[in-house]
């Protein structure tokens, strides 16, 4: 299940939760602490953008100018743009020939737009059919944001990612880790540590050293600060983080007090302050972290912890934030486990047949939130907000697919809609322990996890093996349970029922025996 959670967080590929509460409900106070402008209404636009299945949509302003930019499998560079009010238009597509290209950073300099990033393949000259894995470096440049250029460069070299890409007064500054470790035959322990390059032209570039004792990888977020730059990364036990007070012409490892163990991975300014995000400590239920968030007023020196966005059943993956005049907005990625309060899926299976989906809140950088209603945007089934852009005069949601982009649009002062906290049902079931033996004649509400078929049920710390030759469903096969059966998470949420000592019966609805068992017969196999 774990696995699971991983990979629906590293995708966002999330779908909206069900269940939410009743009418009567009080809403949450307004948090934004100014006269509310007019009330938001969604301008819904699809630009046609082919990106590829694990590449980040890069976004970036500059005055009342918005570009989009990505690239798809095969290393074509697409990009949008749009001034004001006005729609976006779509510029020729890049051929670059890096497969897999990963544009990890996009901004504005000297007249021009950059963002580079490493191709994951490249065909072997000797075999052309073939491909290698080789994290070169690649820069592209715009003067309009539409029609792109790869650019020939003298030292911004790989195998490496790039995770942060900003512009100074004299020049550019990457940051980001090294990928010699993904490499065929690479070393796995050593090959992911932090690199850093600086370029006065956005041609000819000098890595810069970015050394750090207890960074296993690099940074995660590079900031400019009137104070200078700030790359923060996490590692096992914390917080890596390095500061530059000549324009990333050198770096230094610096402390950053109050955040224990927490491990950030966005950095935003907002005012006078730096709002952070990432994964506080975890536990039991969340080996991964817990959202966390930070504040600072000295430039990054020290932190305060704030309130996180109240979500049920949030993950610790992501939590970008955005910032949007005085306010922030984050986006949390939540997922309701029904193995955590089975009586939910009882009352109400739908609720509890949801992936991970992404709520948005706006905060006022200070722990209050407000959960944004996005009813009004008439997303798809399984479409969900992805990001947030905001200029002087408008504010844009988007959500990125293979083939388009999706954005949805209001003025600037527009007061968003918000909701109150979902809340869920619960059935009055009778639950098993896990060494609870079952008596005889007792229904007992028991989750049969069906990932690898329904041949056995753990009941009252044993095993029993199934005895008849009934329907049978195997999620991890990529089978579907049979119409009308209450399964959600790979799991039936049936009923268990020791008819006699040695028959249990396996029920659902209103008493439709769907499978029989006995004591084992044998040892129950591994199931992967």
């Amino acid at each position: 299940m774990l696995a699971r959670r991983r990979a629906l967080a590293a995708v966002f590929v999330l779908v909206a939760l069900a269940g939410c509460g009743g009418d009567d409900a009080d809403p949450p106070e307004d948090v934004r602490g100014t006269e509310p402008g007019r009330p938001a209404e969604w301008d819904a636009a699809s630009v046609p953008l082919a990106r590829g299945a694990d590449t980040e949509l890069l976004t970036a302003v500059d005055g009342d100018t918005i570009v989009l930019l990505t690239a798809d499998d095969e290393g074509v560079v697409s990009s949008a743009v749009a001034t004001g009010d006005g729609a976006f238009a779509t510029g020729p597509p890049l051929e670059t020939g890096a497969g897999y290209l990963r544009l990890g950073g996009l901004v504005r300099f000297d007249g021009a737009w950059w963002a580079a990033g490493p191709g994951g393949t490249r065909a072997v000259p000797s075999r052309p059919d073939d491909w290698e894995t080789t994290f070169d470096l690649h820069l592209v440049r715009s003067t309009d944001g539409l029609t792109w250029t790869e650019v020939a460069t003298t030292g911004l070299e790989g195998p490496a990612e790039i995770t942060g890409l900003v512009a100074t007064d004299d020049g550019l500054v990457a940051v980001g880790h090294d990928q010699s470790g993904n490499l065929d035959g690479g070393d796995m322990e050593a090959g992911f540590g932090p690199r850093a390059w600086r370029s006065a032209d956005g041609t000819s570039w000098e890595a810069v050293p970015l050394a750090a004792d207890d960074a296993e990888w690099g940074p995660s977020a590079l900031l400019a600060t009137d104070d200078g730059l700030l790359a923060v990364g996490g590692a096992d036990d914390g917080t890596v983080a390095w500061r530059s007070d000549d324009a990333g012409r050198s770096w230094a490892e610096v402390e950053l007090d109050g955040l224990g163990t927490a491990r950030l991975r966005e950095v935003v300014l907002l005012g006078d302050a730096l709002l952070a995000a990432g994964a506080g400590e975890g536990g039991e239920d969340a080996p991964d972290g817990t959202p966390f968030v930070a504040r600072s007023t000295d430039g990054g020196r020290t932190w305060a912890p704030i309130d996180v966005p109240p979500a049920e059943s949030p993950e610790a993956f992501g939590m970008p934030l955005f910032v949007a005049g005085d306010r922030v907005l984050t986006l949390v990625s939540v997922f309701f486990d029904g193995w955590e309060d089975p009586t939910a899926c009882y009352a109400d299976i739908t609720q509890c047949q949801s992936d991970s989906t992404a709520v948005l809140y706006e905060g006022d950088g200070e722990g209050a939130w407000s959960r944004i209603d996005l009813a009004g945007l008439d997303l798809d089934e399984y479409e969900d907000v992805h990001g947030v852009i905001a200029t002087d005069d408008r504010l844009v949601l988007w959500s990125a697919g293979e083939s388009e982009v999706r954005t949805w649009s209001t003025p600037a002062d527009a007061t968003l809609p918000v909701v109150p906290e979902p809340t869920r049902d619960s059935a009055d079931v009778r639950l098993l322990g896990d060494e609870e033996e079952p008596e005889v004649g007792v229904t007992y509400a028991v989750p049969l996890y069906v990932h690898c078929g329904m041949d056995w049920l753990y009941l009252g710390g044993e095993h029993w093996q199934r005895t008849d030759d009934g329907p049978d469903v195997e999620t991890g096969a990529g089978q579907s349970a049979e119409d009308g059966w209450p399964v959600a998470g790979q799991t039936i949420y049936g009923f268990a029922t020791r008819v006699e000592a040695d028959v249990v019966e396996y029920t659902i609805g209103d008493g439709e025996v769907i499978a029989t068992y006995g004591p084992a017969r044998e040892e129950p196999p591994g199931c992967d």
